[in-house]
């Protein structure tokens, strides 16, 4: 046998053994798609503790992160709530920011609608302003929860709150596809 026929046969045979391997294997039909597209982002329901550095009183709220498509899949919107735990009561805060992923981190900016006692004691009021924001998602292989780290300002007249906030978001449906 020639050397170029036994080059041929040796060709052909890997091309033969990959088509077989490529169509017996578990994952056919998925590895392509995945490589071309990335998974779709999933909405998340989360809960977060934090410490108002202004107010000097803790604070417990919830989130929820919804993914936007048009092609941005690092954008959110991020429907929110937080309670504080003060003296004389609770106040709270309700927000909604919207967020972009930027390599490891996220940021924002967003609205917020604020029910606390600002220069007046044991008179609260409402306000609206603005939160800047900016945080770290901490994912850990094999975990069912995504942790994440925030620092939170928020502008309110002539107030400038901070914030350092944790907490964990859950991540809602089924697997990722």
């Amino acid at each position: 046998m020639s050397k170029k026929r036994m080059l041929f046969n040796l060709a052909t045979l890997i091309v033969i053994q990959g088509i077989f391997f490529t169509f017996t294997s578990s994952s056919f039909g998925q590895w392509d798609s995945d490589r071309i597209r990335p998974p779709a982002p999933r909405v998340l329901l989360g809960g977060r503790v934090g410490y108002d550095w202004d107010f000097n009183n803790w604070n417990l709220g919830g989130q929820i992160r919804v993914p936007l498509g048009f092609g941005l899949g690092g954008l959110e919107v991020i429907p929110s709530g937080d309670a504080f735990f003060i003296k004389t009561g609770i106040d709270w805060q309700l927000n909604l920011d919207a967020a972009l992923r930027l390599m490891m981190f996220y940021g924002g900016i967003g609205l917020a609608y604020l029910n606390r006692d600002f220069n007046t004691p044991n008179e609260k009021s409402k306000k609206i302003g603005t939160n800047y924001f900016l945080g770290l998602p901490l994912i850990i292989p094999r975990l069912p929860v995504i942790l994440f780290i925030e620092a939170r300002w928020t502008n309110v007249q002539s107030e400038h709150l901070f914030r350092l906030m944790a907490g964990l978001n859950i991540p809602l449906g089924g697997r990722r596809r």
